[in-house]
């Protein structure tokens, strides 16, 4: 195989790379169409330019290989982004206890209205309130970055008792999926900083 013929496969393989990150980045739905025929073209052109057969098949599956992942760099770049985000400012802040009527609690003090799944909030509606605060979006640079907050309140003053941050990066539609219809959330998502933030606000 001549010198000639891999330089300008290596020259293809490379202008198709680049060429695929800007059409990722118009973020325009209809350039995944023109990233498609870009990805077989080049696959084409250098299966063509090799030789033997064997390294026909290998180029071949590289390459679609590599189209494929880099058509997904926005969202490699995005769940950096939103890994930064998560470490930096997802948290729960507990302000105040609640105060709540004694038949709310146990004789050990222990709340009664508490269970695996969270507080029985009809119970406690009287006393106390939750409700979600309007999505920021914080970044778009990437992906759709929002920052999203649970507030547990006192239902007589409106005042804060806790705050839940967290932040929801919704996947990158430039390639058609179903996972994309899912936003990934931070670790802060998990049961125990929920557990830990009801008991912060309710135990005595």
């Amino acid at each position: 195989m001549a010198p000639k013929s891999i330089a300008l496969a290596i020259i293809l393989f490379v202008a198709g790379m680049a060429g695929t990150v800007v059409l990722v980045f118009t973020k325009r739905f209809d350039a995944f169409l023109a990233y498609v025929a870009l990805s077989l073209i080049v696959t084409a052109a250098m299966v063509k330019l090799v030789q033997p057969p064997w390294l026909k098949w290998m180029v071949g599956i590289v390459s679609l290989i590599a189209f494929w992942e880099m058509g997904h760099i926005d969202e490699f770049l995005g769940e950096r982004e939103h890994r930064e985000l998560c470490e930096k400012y997802a948290r729960v802040t507990v302000y105040k206890k609640a105060e709540l009527p004694a038949e709310f609690y146990n004789e050990d003090g222990m709340p009664n209205f508490l269970s695996g799944n969270g507080p029985d909030w009809k119970r406690l509606k009287k006393y106390i309130g939750f409700k979600f605060e309007n999505a920021i979006i914080v970044s778009d640079e990437y992906l759709r970055i929002e920052e999203r907050a649970f507030l547990i309140t006192d239902a007589r003053s409106d005042d804060v008792l806790a705050r839940k941050i967290d932040f929801y990066a919704w996947p990158s539609s430039f390639i058609p999926t179903i996972a994309h219809t899912r936003a990934k959330v931070c670790v802060y998502q998990d049961e125990k900083l929920w557990q830990d933030m009801y008991r912060g606000v309710f135990n005595k």
